[in-house]
Protein backbone atom coordinates (compact mmCIF):
# COMPACT_ATOMS: atom_id res chain seq x y z
CA UNK A 1 0.00 0.00 0.00
CA UNK A 2 1.30 3.42 -0.88
CA UNK A 3 2.01 5.41 2.28
CA UNK A 4 -0.18 8.42 2.90
CA UNK A 5 -1.71 9.28 6.23
CA UNK A 6 0.46 6.86 8.19
CA UNK A 7 3.87 8.33 7.34
CA UNK A 8 5.42 10.11 10.31
CA UNK A 9 7.94 11.80 8.04
CA UNK A 10 8.27 12.19 4.30
CA UNK A 11 10.87 10.15 2.39
CA UNK A 12 14.01 12.19 1.73
CA UNK A 13 13.28 12.03 -1.98
CA UNK A 14 9.88 13.68 -1.45
CA UNK A 15 11.23 16.59 0.59
CA UNK A 16 13.47 17.89 -2.19
CA UNK A 17 12.77 21.27 -3.72
CA UNK A 18 15.85 20.91 -5.93
CA UNK A 19 17.23 17.65 -7.26
CA UNK A 20 15.96 14.38 -8.69
CA UNK A 21 12.58 13.40 -7.31
CA UNK A 22 10.04 10.69 -8.00
CA UNK A 23 6.28 10.52 -8.34
CA UNK A 24 3.70 7.77 -8.77
CA UNK A 25 1.57 8.23 -11.87
CA UNK A 26 -1.65 6.31 -11.19
CA UNK A 27 -4.70 7.63 -13.06
CA UNK A 28 -7.98 5.72 -12.85
CA UNK A 29 -7.99 2.52 -14.86
CA UNK A 30 -4.29 2.51 -15.70
CA UNK A 31 -1.33 0.57 -14.43
CA UNK A 32 0.63 2.74 -11.95
CA UNK A 33 4.20 3.67 -12.83
CA UNK A 34 6.92 5.45 -10.93
CA UNK A 35 8.65 8.29 -12.78
CA UNK A 36 11.66 10.45 -12.01
CA UNK A 37 12.68 13.98 -13.04
CA UNK A 38 14.88 16.85 -11.94
CA UNK A 39 13.20 19.58 -9.86
CA UNK A 40 14.22 23.23 -9.98
CA UNK A 41 12.49 24.84 -7.00
CA UNK A 42 9.44 22.59 -6.52
CA UNK A 43 6.52 24.26 -4.73
CA UNK A 44 2.86 23.70 -3.89
CA UNK A 45 0.42 26.34 -2.68
CA UNK A 46 -2.65 26.06 -0.47
CA UNK A 47 -4.95 29.06 -0.89
CA UNK A 48 -7.37 27.78 1.71
CA UNK A 49 -9.15 28.30 5.00
CA UNK A 50 -7.79 26.46 8.02
CA UNK A 51 -10.60 23.92 7.69
CA UNK A 52 -9.70 23.27 4.05
CA UNK A 53 -6.02 22.86 4.91
CA UNK A 54 -6.83 20.40 7.71
CA UNK A 55 -8.92 18.32 5.29
CA UNK A 56 -6.13 18.39 2.71
CA UNK A 57 -3.41 17.44 5.20
CA UNK A 58 -5.55 14.64 6.62
CA UNK A 59 -3.46 14.50 9.76
CA UNK A 60 -0.37 13.55 7.75
CA UNK A 61 2.85 14.66 9.50
CA UNK A 62 4.76 13.80 6.34
CA UNK A 63 2.75 16.20 4.19
CA UNK A 64 2.72 18.91 6.84
CA UNK A 65 6.51 18.85 7.05
CA UNK A 66 7.20 19.23 3.31
CA UNK A 67 9.50 22.26 2.92
CA UNK A 68 8.00 23.15 -0.46
CA UNK A 69 4.34 23.31 0.64
CA UNK A 70 3.20 26.89 1.35
CA UNK A 71 0.07 28.75 2.38
CA UNK A 72 -1.02 31.99 0.73
CA UNK A 73 -2.12 34.60 3.26
CA UNK A 74 -4.28 35.90 4.76
CA UNK A 75 -5.03 32.94 6.99
CA UNK A 76 -4.97 32.16 10.67
CA UNK A 77 -2.83 29.02 10.24
CA UNK A 78 -4.36 27.52 13.35
CA UNK A 79 -3.67 24.12 14.92
CA UNK A 80 -3.63 21.28 12.39
CA UNK A 81 -3.22 23.71 9.49
CA UNK A 82 0.34 24.88 10.03
CA UNK A 83 3.15 24.25 7.58
CA UNK A 84 6.87 24.12 8.14
CA UNK A 85 8.99 24.46 11.23
CA UNK A 86 7.59 27.28 13.30
CA UNK A 87 4.59 27.72 10.96
CA UNK A 88 6.85 29.72 8.65
CA UNK A 89 5.80 28.58 5.15
CA UNK A 90 3.41 31.47 4.59
CA UNK A 91 3.55 34.00 1.75
CA UNK A 92 1.71 37.24 1.18
CA UNK A 93 -0.68 37.88 -1.72
CA UNK A 94 -0.87 40.95 -3.97
CA UNK A 95 -4.00 41.70 -5.97
CA UNK A 96 -3.42 41.56 -9.70
CA UNK A 97 -5.91 44.38 -10.14
CA UNK A 98 -4.06 46.57 -7.63
CA UNK A 99 -0.75 45.82 -9.32
CA UNK A 100 -2.20 46.66 -12.75
CA UNK A 101 -3.35 49.99 -11.33
CA UNK A 102 0.18 51.14 -10.55
CA UNK A 103 1.09 54.13 -12.75
CA UNK A 104 4.65 53.06 -13.67
CA UNK A 105 6.91 50.05 -13.87
CA UNK A 106 8.91 51.49 -10.98
CA UNK A 107 5.75 51.61 -8.85
CA UNK A 108 4.97 47.99 -9.76
CA UNK A 109 8.47 46.88 -8.79
CA UNK A 110 8.26 48.82 -5.51
CA UNK A 111 4.91 47.19 -4.68
CA UNK A 112 6.27 43.67 -5.22
CA UNK A 113 9.57 44.36 -3.45
CA UNK A 114 7.69 45.80 -0.50
CA UNK A 115 5.43 42.76 -0.29
CA UNK A 116 8.44 40.43 -0.25
CA UNK A 117 10.20 42.46 2.45
CA UNK A 118 7.13 42.75 4.69
CA UNK A 119 7.17 41.25 8.17
CA UNK A 120 3.34 41.09 8.48
CA UNK A 121 3.44 40.90 12.27
CA UNK A 122 0.04 40.68 13.93
CA UNK A 123 -0.80 42.48 17.21
CA UNK A 124 -0.14 39.14 18.90
CA UNK A 125 3.39 39.16 17.54
CA UNK A 126 2.86 36.42 14.92
CA UNK A 127 4.48 36.87 11.50
CA UNK A 128 2.17 35.80 8.69
CA UNK A 129 4.52 36.14 5.71
CA UNK A 130 7.74 34.60 6.91
CA UNK A 131 8.53 33.01 3.52
CA UNK A 132 9.20 36.48 2.08
CA UNK A 133 7.61 35.52 -1.21
CA UNK A 134 4.62 37.02 -2.97
CA UNK A 135 1.83 35.54 -5.09
CA UNK A 136 0.10 37.79 -7.63
CA UNK A 137 -3.58 36.87 -7.87
CA UNK A 138 -4.23 37.16 -10.74
CA UNK A 139 -2.84 37.97 -14.20
CA UNK A 140 -5.98 38.62 -16.25
CA UNK A 141 -7.12 40.49 -19.35
CA UNK A 142 -5.82 43.79 -17.95
CA UNK A 143 -2.31 42.60 -18.82
CA UNK A 144 -3.03 42.00 -22.51
CA UNK A 145 -3.25 44.43 -25.39
CA UNK A 146 -6.42 44.59 -27.48
CA UNK A 147 -6.52 43.50 -31.13
CA UNK A 148 -3.05 42.06 -31.03
CA UNK A 149 -1.41 45.29 -29.88
CA UNK A 150 1.01 45.52 -26.97
CA UNK A 151 -0.69 46.43 -23.70
CA UNK A 152 0.60 49.18 -21.43
CA UNK A 153 0.06 47.15 -18.25
CA UNK A 154 1.87 44.12 -19.66
CA UNK A 155 4.81 46.27 -20.75
CA UNK A 156 5.03 47.85 -17.29
CA UNK A 157 5.02 44.44 -15.65
CA UNK A 158 7.79 43.24 -17.94
CA UNK A 159 9.92 46.28 -17.14
CA UNK A 160 9.25 45.80 -13.43
CA UNK A 161 10.30 42.16 -13.49
CA UNK A 162 13.45 42.91 -15.48
CA UNK A 163 14.35 45.46 -12.82
CA UNK A 164 13.60 43.03 -9.97
CA UNK A 165 15.63 40.29 -11.67
CA UNK A 166 18.69 42.55 -11.31
CA UNK A 167 18.13 43.22 -7.60
CA UNK A 168 19.47 40.78 -5.03
CA UNK A 169 16.99 39.95 -2.29
CA UNK A 170 18.15 39.76 1.30
CA UNK A 171 16.09 36.55 1.52
CA UNK A 172 18.03 34.77 -1.23
CA UNK A 173 18.02 34.99 -5.03
CA UNK A 174 16.70 37.97 -6.93
CA UNK A 175 13.48 39.72 -6.01
CA UNK A 176 11.99 38.47 -9.28
CA UNK A 177 12.66 34.86 -8.30
CA UNK A 178 10.45 35.30 -5.24
CA UNK A 179 7.36 36.27 -7.26
CA UNK A 180 4.69 33.67 -8.08
CA UNK A 181 2.16 34.44 -10.83
CA UNK A 182 -1.39 33.06 -10.81
CA UNK A 183 -2.78 33.16 -14.36
CA UNK A 184 -6.51 33.53 -14.95
CA UNK A 185 -8.21 31.12 -17.39
CA UNK A 186 -8.68 33.86 -20.03
CA UNK A 187 -5.01 34.56 -20.80
CA UNK A 188 -4.08 30.86 -20.46
CA UNK A 189 -6.71 29.58 -22.89
CA UNK A 190 -6.10 32.51 -25.23
CA UNK A 191 -2.38 31.86 -25.73
CA UNK A 192 -3.06 28.12 -25.94
CA UNK A 193 -5.54 28.66 -28.79
CA UNK A 194 -3.88 31.57 -30.60
CA UNK A 195 -1.41 31.64 -33.48
CA UNK A 196 1.51 33.79 -34.52
CA UNK A 197 4.48 35.06 -32.52
CA UNK A 198 2.21 36.81 -30.02
CA UNK A 199 -0.51 34.09 -30.01
CA UNK A 200 -3.00 36.82 -30.91
CA UNK A 201 -3.94 35.63 -34.40
CA UNK A 202 -6.74 33.42 -35.63
CA UNK A 203 -6.27 30.84 -38.36
CA UNK A 204 -7.20 33.60 -40.81
CA UNK A 205 -4.09 35.51 -39.78
CA UNK A 206 -6.08 38.38 -38.27
CA UNK A 207 -5.49 39.70 -34.71
CA UNK A 208 -8.62 38.46 -32.94
CA UNK A 209 -7.10 37.88 -29.49
CA UNK A 210 -5.32 39.93 -26.88
CA UNK A 211 -1.54 40.17 -27.02
CA UNK A 212 -0.08 38.79 -23.77
CA UNK A 213 3.52 38.56 -24.92
CA UNK A 214 4.87 41.18 -22.51
CA UNK A 215 2.97 39.69 -19.55
CA UNK A 216 4.27 36.18 -20.24
CA UNK A 217 7.79 37.49 -20.77
CA UNK A 218 7.49 39.10 -17.33
CA UNK A 219 6.25 35.85 -15.78
CA UNK A 220 9.13 33.89 -17.32
CA UNK A 221 11.43 35.87 -15.00
CA UNK A 222 9.54 34.91 -11.84
CA UNK A 223 9.63 31.96 -9.50
CA UNK A 224 6.59 30.17 -10.90
CA UNK A 225 3.56 30.42 -13.19
CA UNK A 226 0.29 28.90 -11.94
CA UNK A 227 -2.56 28.19 -14.40
CA UNK A 228 -6.08 28.23 -12.99
CA UNK A 229 -7.53 25.06 -14.55
CA UNK A 230 -11.15 26.14 -14.29
CA UNK A 231 -13.61 28.75 -15.56
CA UNK A 232 -15.90 31.03 -13.62
CA UNK A 233 -19.23 32.58 -14.58
CA UNK A 234 -21.96 34.18 -12.50
CA UNK A 235 -24.48 31.65 -13.73
CA UNK A 236 -22.48 28.40 -13.60
CA UNK A 237 -19.96 29.30 -10.91
CA UNK A 238 -16.71 27.36 -11.07
CA UNK A 239 -16.45 24.66 -13.73
CA UNK A 240 -13.37 22.56 -14.41
CA UNK A 241 -11.45 22.63 -17.67
CA UNK A 242 -12.63 20.17 -20.29
CA UNK A 243 -10.60 17.15 -21.36
CA UNK A 244 -9.47 19.06 -24.45
CA UNK A 245 -8.39 22.05 -22.37
CA UNK A 246 -6.42 19.82 -20.01
CA UNK A 247 -4.71 18.27 -23.03
CA UNK A 248 -3.94 21.58 -24.76
CA UNK A 249 -3.62 24.45 -22.27
CA UNK A 250 -0.60 23.45 -20.12
CA UNK A 251 1.33 22.50 -23.26
CA UNK A 252 0.24 25.66 -25.10
CA UNK A 253 1.19 27.91 -22.18
CA UNK A 254 4.56 26.15 -21.85
CA UNK A 255 5.32 26.55 -25.55
CA UNK A 256 4.47 30.27 -25.38
CA UNK A 257 6.70 30.75 -22.33
CA UNK A 258 9.48 29.07 -24.27
CA UNK A 259 8.80 31.38 -27.23
CA UNK A 260 9.19 34.50 -25.09
CA UNK A 261 12.23 33.19 -23.22
CA UNK A 262 14.04 30.30 -24.86
CA UNK A 263 16.86 30.19 -22.30
CA UNK A 264 14.65 28.79 -19.51
CA UNK A 265 12.74 25.52 -19.58
CA UNK A 266 9.06 26.34 -18.80
CA UNK A 267 8.40 22.76 -17.72
CA UNK A 268 10.56 23.49 -14.67
CA UNK A 269 8.41 26.32 -13.29
CA UNK A 270 4.87 25.82 -14.62
CA UNK A 271 2.10 24.67 -12.23
CA UNK A 272 -1.64 23.99 -12.20
CA UNK A 273 -4.30 25.25 -9.75
CA UNK A 274 -7.22 22.95 -8.89
CA UNK A 275 -10.46 23.97 -7.21
CA UNK A 276 -13.85 22.57 -6.20
CA UNK A 277 -16.07 22.06 -9.23
CA UNK A 278 -19.74 21.00 -9.48
CA UNK A 279 -20.65 17.52 -8.36
CA UNK A 280 -19.09 15.47 -5.65
CA UNK A 281 -18.08 11.93 -4.94
CA UNK A 282 -17.19 9.92 -1.91
CA UNK A 283 -13.73 10.49 -0.47
CA UNK A 284 -11.13 7.75 -0.90
CA UNK A 285 -12.01 4.67 1.05
CA UNK A 286 -10.28 1.33 1.39
CA UNK A 287 -7.21 0.61 -0.76
CA UNK A 288 -7.81 -1.12 -4.07
CA UNK A 289 -5.74 -3.39 -6.25
CA UNK A 290 -4.74 -2.70 -9.83
CA UNK A 291 -5.60 -6.30 -10.63
CA UNK A 292 -8.63 -4.84 -12.43
CA UNK A 293 -6.32 -2.94 -14.77
CA UNK A 294 -5.11 -4.68 -17.93
CA UNK A 295 -1.71 -6.11 -17.10
CA UNK A 296 -2.12 -5.53 -13.39
CA UNK A 297 -1.23 -8.31 -10.98
CA UNK A 298 -3.72 -9.97 -8.67
CA UNK A 299 -3.62 -8.91 -5.03
CA UNK A 300 -5.48 -11.44 -2.89
CA UNK A 301 -7.96 -9.99 -0.44
CA UNK A 302 -7.92 -6.46 -1.92
CA UNK A 303 -10.82 -5.22 -4.09
CA UNK A 304 -10.02 -4.20 -7.65
CA UNK A 305 -9.78 -0.51 -8.57
CA UNK A 306 -12.70 0.88 -10.52
CA UNK A 307 -12.20 1.96 -14.13
CA UNK A 308 -12.38 5.60 -15.14
CA UNK A 309 -15.98 6.74 -15.84
CA UNK A 310 -16.92 7.92 -19.36
CA UNK A 311 -17.72 11.35 -17.89
CA UNK A 312 -14.03 11.84 -17.12
CA UNK A 313 -12.46 11.28 -20.49
CA UNK A 314 -8.72 11.91 -20.66
CA UNK A 315 -7.67 12.87 -24.16
CA UNK A 316 -4.19 11.65 -25.09
CA UNK A 317 -1.67 13.92 -26.74
CA UNK A 318 -1.39 13.20 -30.49
CA UNK A 319 1.39 14.47 -32.71
CA UNK A 320 -0.14 16.03 -35.80
CA UNK A 321 1.10 14.90 -39.19
CA UNK A 322 -1.44 16.58 -41.46
CA UNK A 323 -2.86 20.09 -41.44
CA UNK A 324 -5.85 21.85 -43.00
CA UNK A 325 -5.28 23.94 -46.09
CA UNK A 326 -6.92 26.93 -44.41
CA UNK A 327 -4.34 28.54 -42.13
CA UNK A 328 -1.86 25.69 -42.69
CA UNK A 329 1.29 27.74 -42.06
CA UNK A 330 0.02 29.09 -38.74
CA UNK A 331 -1.41 25.77 -37.56
CA UNK A 332 1.67 23.75 -38.47
CA UNK A 333 3.99 26.26 -36.76
CA UNK A 334 1.94 26.03 -33.53
CA UNK A 335 1.89 22.24 -33.74
CA UNK A 336 5.69 22.17 -33.95
CA UNK A 337 6.00 24.47 -30.92
CA UNK A 338 3.68 22.30 -28.82
CA UNK A 339 5.26 19.06 -30.06
CA UNK A 340 8.64 20.32 -28.87
CA UNK A 341 7.24 20.71 -25.34
CA UNK A 342 5.80 17.19 -25.34
CA UNK A 343 9.04 15.67 -26.61
CA UNK A 344 11.00 17.66 -24.06
CA UNK A 345 8.73 16.36 -21.30
CA UNK A 346 9.10 12.79 -22.51
CA UNK A 347 12.88 13.18 -22.46
CA UNK A 348 12.84 14.66 -18.95
CA UNK A 349 10.75 11.85 -17.44
CA UNK A 350 12.30 8.49 -16.67
CA UNK A 351 10.24 5.46 -15.70
CA UNK A 352 12.26 4.00 -12.85
CA UNK A 353 9.98 1.24 -11.62
CA UNK A 354 7.51 -0.38 -14.04
CA UNK A 355 6.50 -2.63 -11.14
CA UNK A 356 5.25 0.27 -9.00
CA UNK A 357 3.17 -0.46 -5.90
CA UNK A 358 0.02 -2.20 -7.04
CA UNK A 359 -2.23 -1.39 -4.10
CA UNK A 360 -3.21 2.25 -4.17
CA UNK A 361 -5.48 4.67 -2.32
CA UNK A 362 -7.63 5.21 -5.37
CA UNK A 363 -10.75 7.36 -4.87
CA UNK A 364 -14.13 6.66 -6.34
CA UNK A 365 -14.85 8.69 -9.50
CA UNK A 366 -15.47 12.32 -8.57
CA UNK A 367 -14.80 15.80 -10.00
CA UNK A 368 -11.55 16.12 -8.04
CA UNK A 369 -10.33 12.65 -8.98
CA UNK A 370 -11.08 13.57 -12.59
CA UNK A 371 -8.93 16.68 -12.38
CA UNK A 372 -6.00 14.63 -11.05
CA UNK A 373 -6.52 12.07 -13.82
CA UNK A 374 -6.36 14.74 -16.49
CA UNK A 375 -3.32 16.26 -14.80
CA UNK A 376 -1.58 12.94 -15.60
CA UNK A 377 -2.87 12.68 -19.16
CA UNK A 378 0.34 13.48 -21.07
CA UNK A 379 4.07 13.69 -20.50
CA UNK A 380 3.91 17.49 -20.30
CA UNK A 381 1.07 17.39 -17.78
CA UNK A 382 2.89 14.86 -15.58
CA UNK A 383 6.07 16.93 -15.63
CA UNK A 384 4.11 20.07 -14.70
CA UNK A 385 2.27 18.22 -11.91
CA UNK A 386 5.63 17.10 -10.49
CA UNK A 387 6.49 20.78 -9.93
CA UNK A 388 3.67 20.86 -7.36
CA UNK A 389 -0.01 21.81 -7.77
CA UNK A 390 -2.04 24.44 -5.93
CA UNK A 391 -5.36 24.03 -4.13
CA UNK A 392 -7.85 26.90 -4.21
CA UNK A 393 -10.81 26.98 -1.82
CA UNK A 394 -11.54 23.27 -1.80
CA UNK A 395 -14.72 22.09 -0.10
CA UNK A 396 -15.51 18.98 1.92
CA UNK A 397 -14.67 15.67 0.26
CA UNK A 398 -12.94 17.34 -2.66
CA UNK A 399 -10.35 18.73 -0.25
CA UNK A 400 -9.91 15.25 1.26
CA UNK A 401 -9.51 13.69 -2.19
CA UNK A 402 -6.98 16.36 -3.26
CA UNK A 403 -4.88 15.56 -0.19
CA UNK A 404 -4.99 11.79 -0.64
CA UNK A 405 -4.04 11.99 -4.31
CA UNK A 406 -1.29 14.53 -3.52
CA UNK A 407 0.24 12.12 -1.00
CA UNK A 408 -0.13 9.18 -3.36
CA UNK A 409 1.63 11.10 -6.15
CA UNK A 410 4.45 12.66 -4.10
CA UNK A 411 5.01 10.78 -0.85
CA UNK A 412 6.51 7.55 -2.12
CA UNK A 413 9.80 6.03 -0.98
CA UNK A 414 12.52 6.41 -3.65
CA UNK A 415 13.82 3.40 -5.54
CA UNK A 416 17.47 2.42 -5.49
CA UNK A 417 17.95 4.15 -8.83
CA UNK A 418 17.06 7.54 -7.41
CA UNK A 419 19.67 10.28 -7.64
CA UNK A 420 17.94 12.40 -5.06
CA UNK A 421 21.16 13.49 -3.43
CA UNK A 422 22.44 15.12 -6.62
CA UNK A 423 21.60 18.79 -6.85
CA UNK A 424 20.98 20.06 -10.40
CA UNK A 425 22.74 22.98 -11.97
CA UNK A 426 20.75 25.70 -13.70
Amino acid sequence: MIPGHALASAPANATLSWGTAQALVAPLGEQPRRVEARMFGRMSLLYETDDGVRRILGGSPAMQSLPWLFRIEPSTSGPGARLGAGNDQRMVKVSGAALAGQPTAEAMAAMLRGAINRTCTTPAGVSTCTAHRVAIDEIDSRYGGRNGQRGVVGMRLRQAMVSLSRQQSRWGGSYASRVQFVVAPGPATSVAAGYGPNRSLGRNGLPIRRNYRDAFAAMSLGGGVWIQMYHYSRTAGLTGFTAAEWRDVPTGVASFLRAVRSTRNPLAYLHVVLTTTPGDGPPPGAPCSTSGVPGGPTTPGVPACVPAPPSCAVLPWVYRTSFPAYGRALVSARAREDAFIQRRAEALLTTVDPGAPQVINQPQPSPMACQWDRAQGSAANVRVLMNGPAAYRLDGDQAVTWGVLFRQFFLIPPTASSEASKAPSM
